[in-house]
Formats: C-alpha cells, structure tokens, sequence
C-alpha cells in the first residue's frame, strides 16, 4: 500500500482492512516513495514500513489508497517493475470501500468480495462486482487433498492382504503331505478304563 499525503482516513481503512483480517487475502505492507511519514486528511500521521523503491523486490501489488492520489496519479512515473503498475483504488467516485471490493472481485473472486462486504454488513449490489464467480483452485484443493489420502488408506490396505497372503502360503508351495504312519511299536504308558458310578 503506497500511503500519500492527504489520504482519507476511511480509504486507508478500506485498503487494508477487506484485504487482511477480514479474508486473509494478502499481507499489506505500507511504504512511501521517500520512506518518510505521511499525514491524513485530518492531521493524523502513518509511518511506513520501507521506502517503495527498497521493497519493491518482495512485492506482488501496489495499491494506492485515496481519491486525491488518483486524481493525481501519485504513483504513475516511478521507476518500478512493470508487475507493480499502481493500483488506485478510488479513482471512481463511491463509498470508500466501494474500490476495494470491485478489486477483490477482479482479482480474486466474487464470493470472496461477497464474503468481505457481508462481514463489513456492506450492500453486496453496489457496486455491481464482475471477475471469476467462484474460487474453484481454492475449492479443489482440500477435494484433491482427500481423494488422494483415500488412495493411499486404500492402496495401502490392498499391499497388507497381498503381503498376509503370501505371508500365510510362505511364499513357495507346500510339500505334499506323507501318509500317515499307523503302526506303531511303541507301547502306550496309561490305560483307559471306565469308572462306574
């Protein structure tokens, strides 16, 4: 997040708050062009975490908060890897949070969107949201990630019969059985008798 003098305060709100504790989407970090703070609208001051052009190597994104830094194009003419061309997100004119939630949509999906504006008790219609309908990678995974531990429970229980079996046939064919012997030389050392009661 590019953080501007001048900034409103319920627009850095809106850049933060639907994109980190409210869906886990991304972890913001707040730079500025000079690493210096900035102050808000209302006198407040926000320090940031790193200057932009010292951060730009572990970034993905650059959102750029508030409506005067769009007019102004605050972040247009940096030197900045072509992945991170700013993001403003109240260009158009709306509620504050209008701009985050048409992004999530855009970008991510439009339930997770949904999902945001319903946690902020947001009017999901407006604005209209437009992008992917459903997280369907996000979905897939935990489907995938079960049907293969089924796999695996059910291949190894097919490998334990097999091993069981030739375990029990002792891995080579049995010898074929010897008559039995029913002479026998030997005396027996008891006696059977009936006792009468």
């Amino acid at each position: 997040m590019l953080l501007t003098d001048g900034v409103g305060e319920t627009e850095l709100a809106s850049a933060f708050r639907p994109y980190t504790e409210l869906s886990y989407l991304a972890r913001a970090v707040a730079v500025t062009t000079d690493g210096q703070p900035v102050r808000s609208r209302h006198g407040l001051t926000f320090a940031p975490r790193a200057e932009l052009a010292s951060a730009a190597p572990g970034l993905d994104r650059l959102v750029v908060p508030g409506a005067a830094a769009a007019r102004r194009a605050a972040a247009d003419g940096l030197s900045l890897p072509e992945r991170l061309s700013p993001v403003y997100l109240h260009r158009q004119s709306g509620f504050a949070f209008d701009g985050a939630l048409a992004d999530i949509a855009r970008t991510r999906d439009v339930a997770t969107a949904r999902w945001v504006a319903k946690t902020l008790q947001y009017p999901a219609t407006d604005p209209p949201l437009s992008g992917p309908a459903w997280p369907w990678t996000l979905t897939l995974r935990p489907i995938l990630l079960a049907a293969a531990a089924i796999a695996a429970v059910l291949g190894l229980r097919f490998l334990g019969r097999r091993r069981r079996g030739a375990l029990r046939g002792g891995g080579r064919a049995a010898p074929p059985a010897q008559p039995a012997d029913t002479s026998s030389n030997v005396e027996p050392s008891f006696q059977l008798t009936r006792s009468r009661s």
